[in-house]
């Protein structure tokens, strides 16, 4: 047989849910708090992770770009190495290729640069290129 409920089990079923409510709520706070740390720290470890493979891919790529602007710009090396060496047979080689290879770059470039001179270490010019002339 089922009883009904006594005033001492009401009153008891009413303190314990009086008891139990305070720690249920600070329990779920604490899941709460937990659980947006953990969202956090995780947002931030993700963040530095993809700010570390982007520096490392930029490095990577200015690298690569400043290979190819060697290899692309070896006209200009070879003829600077020709400067340096004062009775060289292939400075006059040196100078011609920088020539061709200074009128397609001016071809392609030519709406960004006028000339280009290029000078030794106290700023004296060494070959200048514009549009129209070599020198």
């Amino acid at each position: 047989m089922i009883r009904p409920l006594t005033i001492r089990s009401k009153l008891l079923l009413i303190f314990i849910v009086v008891a139990a409510l305070p720690l249920a709520l600070v329990s779920l706070l604490s899941y709460s708090n937990s659980l947006r740390a953990v969202r956090d720290m995780v947002g931030n470890r993700t963040e530095r992770l993809a700010y570390s493979v982007s520096e490392d891919l930029t490095r990577k790529l200015n690298q690569r770009r400043n290979d190819d602007v060697l290899f692309e710009n070896l006209p200009v090396q070879r003829f600077l190495e020709a400067v340096n060496q004062k009775f060289s047979p292939y400075r006059s080689q040196a100078e011609t290729e920088l020539a061709d290879f200074s009128k397609i770059a001016f071809e392609e470039y030519g709406n960004y640069y006028r000339e280009m001179v290029l000078a030794d270490a106290r700023g004296n010019p060494v070959f200048r290129f514009s549009r129209g002339e070599i020198g």
